[in-house]
């Protein structure tokens, strides 16, 4: 049980949570104090952070940012209610995770499930909800990989904001996730208590440009990006602004948006040589195989595929998932077809 590691009802209300530091290596948990840093605070320049900073700048996805708009004006007028977020990589789960927490004017903790395991990590940012006087956003990202144990520890305080018999002061819990079904199945009574659940779709072309342009802005380089580049960036990014950006990254160095798509290995519309590996394992077998089978034959995770290809793919209409497993579809098989002849 949790309680142990906090104090009574009473001295909970009027001190932080108290627990004994133990000396425990931790490898993805590393800990730099603030004073041992050799740091002139007066001429420290953060640079070239061209992420969006508020729900104006956040292009697209208008109708989540309508309901994001109205959760605001609840947290703000009524009480903290909790955000869920799932969608495809790279859509901006935690941009917006971070969006929300400026707009509220929070404190925001980010963390991923990976530190939820350890108890005293939980325990700190309990500790921090508790000691800071402005509201606090904690995110938990990537959380269809969320321990077992940390959803029973989550579940009392987002139903009732107490864990056992201590009183946790009213937070803003946002999770995010592009396994939603994973989640589910682990938990559906934790997805039950958000109340605002937001799915980011993929992006149009236009919005694609948007974005590009809106971050080459926000970088201030001297360097000019013709309008075609921004298109054909587009064009080849799948929809997802995260591999737009990386593709523009690589194009101020390279000076060449071809060079961009050869070192990316893209060959058309964002299609890749991964995923033409795919098809072309489909396109050899002559009945459906499953996502575990099919992966090996492509020498890639499963998870990648699962999360990263197969969507993109299925979308383009060049795969089916049926019952018995995943196939090629004809316009998968006429696709293969024009590229060979190409």
């Amino acid at each position: 049980m949790f309680t142990p590691f906090f104090m009574t009802k009473t001295d909970a209300e009027e001190s932080p949570i108290e627990y004994q530091e133990k000396e425990i290596y931790r490898p993805q948990e590393i800990i730099i104090k603030q004073a041992e840093l050799n740091i002139n605070k007066g001429n420290t320049v953060l640079s070239h952070n061209p992420k969006p900073m508020n729900l104006d700048e956040f292009v697209g996805q208008s109708a989540n940012k309508q309901s994001i708009r109205t959760t605001i004006k609840i947290i703000q007028q009524i009480k903290p209610v909790n955000i869920f977020i799932h969608g495809y990589p790279g859509c901006g789960k935690s941009t917006l995770a971070e969006i929300i927490s400026n707009e509220l004017d929070a404190n925001f903790i980010y963390t991923i499930p990976e530190q939820l395991k350890n108890l005293e990590k939980v325990t700190e940012i309990i500790n921090n909800i508790q000691e800071n006087k402005k509201l606090t956003v904690w995110m938990v990202d990537e959380c269809h990989t969320i321990d077992k144990k940390f959803v029973n520890i989550l579940l009392p305080i987002l139903q009732d904001h107490r864990l056992g018999d201590v009183i946790i002061r009213e937070f803003v819990m946002i999770m995010a996730t592009t396994d939603y079904n994973k989640l589910y199945k682990k938990s559906e009574a934790l997805i039950s208590r958000f109340q605002t659940k937001i799915y980011l779709e993929k992006y149009t072309i236009e919005e694609i440009v948007l974005i590009l342009k809106q971050y080459n802005s926000k970088m201030n380089l001297k360097i000019i990006i013709p309008e075609e580049d921004f298109l054909f960036i587009a064009n080849n990014s799948k929809g997802i602004p995260r591999e737009a950006i990386n593709l523009l990254l690589k194009r101020y160095v390279t000076h060449n948006v071809n060079e961009v798509l050869q070192e990316n290995k893209i060959v058309r519309n964002g299609i890749n040589e991964s995923d033409i590996k795919i098809l072309n394992v489909l396109n050899q077998v002559k009945s459906p195989i499953g996502a575990n089978f099919l992966s090996q034959r492509a020498s890639m995770l499963e998870s990648d595929y699962l999360y990263i290809y197969e969507p993109f793919l299925v979308e383009k209409g060049f795969i089916d998932r049926t019952k018995s497993g995943r196939m090629i579809t004809e316009s998968g098989k006429k696709f293969l077809k024009e590229l060979k002849n190409e």
